[in-house]
């Protein structure tokens, strides 16, 4: 019965995860296919043909329901194929994506679609000209640690508040109040990480702050896991 119990909790609460995901505001996607469709009436570079491509692969994987979660290394791709989508866009900025140690392959399994909402904050909500985004990937023995920073505008304090509030408050019947005062994205990605470890005893770690020389410092902390919740190979790094 108490197996049954705890079941039924775990389907209950991916059931609430799974409709957040199904809520995240698509716009941008229909916004870079209008972007594309001008580009290709009034310029016919090849670049439209590398920015489709990338637009076609970052559907397929986000709107895949074959599977609730992923590996870290195709998580981290698709979100390379987004940030270069935002830069179709005429968003003015660069990024980096780099692994400590180099020569890692982080092919641990990861809920999907966590990276992209904590991008988007940055760029829609932190954004300035010439603004760069940093991803890292760090082995922390039986962890992974993934920081995304920026040197845009920063987040405000009171922001930073609801949000922390948001993370540590463990009552799910307040979490389910239509407010989405931290934003869809940011409900999703938290709640990911708490429900996706809870059969390994951990539970993955989300902590978000401004730096002190500007901008935005987001850091995701999960354990590693192997082949208990892994349906597919890595992909090729």
């Amino acid at each position: 019965m108490l197996k049954d119990m705890v079941s039924r909790e775990e389907e209950k609460g991916r059931l609430e995860i799974e409709k957040l995901r199904y809520q995240i505001n698509p716009h941008f996607l229909m916004n870079t296919l209008n972007t594309i469709h001008w580009m290709a009436v009034m310029n016919g570079q090849q670049d439209i043909d590398k920015a489709v491509q990338a637009l076609n692969r970052l559907l397929f994987y986000n709107l895949d329901k074959d599977g609730y979660h992923t590996d870290i290394e195709r998580e981290l791709s698709a979100m390379g194929e987004y940030m270069l989508l935002q830069k179709v866009r005429l968003y003015d900025f660069t990024y980096t994506i780099r692994r400590e140690p180099e020569t890692a392959e982080f092919c641990y399994p990861i809920p999907k679609f966590i990276l992209q909402p904590v991008i988007e904050n940055s760029i829609v909500h932190g954004y300035r000209d010439d603004m760069h985004i940093e991803v890292v990937v760090r082995d922390r023995n039986d962890w992974v640690e993934i920081e995304i920073s920026d040197d845009g505008l920063g987040i405000s304090k009171e922001q930073l508040v609801r949000i922390h509030e948001y993370a540590e408050n463990k009552n799910r019947e307040m979490r389910r109040q239509p407010s989405h005062a931290i934003g869809i994205g940011l409900e999703y990605v938290i709640q990911s990480l708490e429900q996706f470890y809870l059969n390994v005893g951990k539970k993955g770690r989300f902590s978000i702050g401004n730096r002190e020389s500007g901008g935005t410092v987001v850091r995701i902390l999960v354990p590693k896991m192997h082949e208990e919740k892994k349906d597919a190979e890595c992909v090729d790094c």
